[in-house]
């Protein structure tokens, strides 16, 4: 073990800003922030806006893949009631309503 005295050997840093350190690690998790987070939080905001707009006699299509007609909807219990056929008509959360198809004019 050798111990020496005086000046450190060139190339090792002592002291220095931190944040210089950190730096790297700041700046991965601003990345991450930008193209993951923000992107979810953007279609889960779209996503609740459209649950908010839906009415009586919207076409919507189900993550299940499944297209109806809402027929009722009870937001306090989270429930859409959906035609789906001729006299069946089938109870889903509304979380499950994937999206809206636009009316043709």
């Amino acid at each position: 073990m050798e111990f020496f005295m005086g000046t450190p050997p060139q190339g090792s840093q002592q002291g220095g800003n931190p944040f210089i350190s950190l730096l790297p690690i700041i700046l991965i998790f601003v990345i991450f922030y930008i193209f993951f987070f923000l992107p979810v939080q953007r279609r889960q905001k779209a996503h609740k806006e459209m649950l908010n707009s839906l009415e009586k006699g919207d076409r919507i299509v189900t993550s299940g893949g499944i297209i109806g007609v809402v027929q009722s909807i009870n937001k306090e219990k989270g429930i859409a009631q959906i035609k789906i056929a001729e006299n069946v008509k089938i109870d889903i959360q509304l979380s499950h309503i994937a999206s809206k198809i636009p009316k043709e004019e």
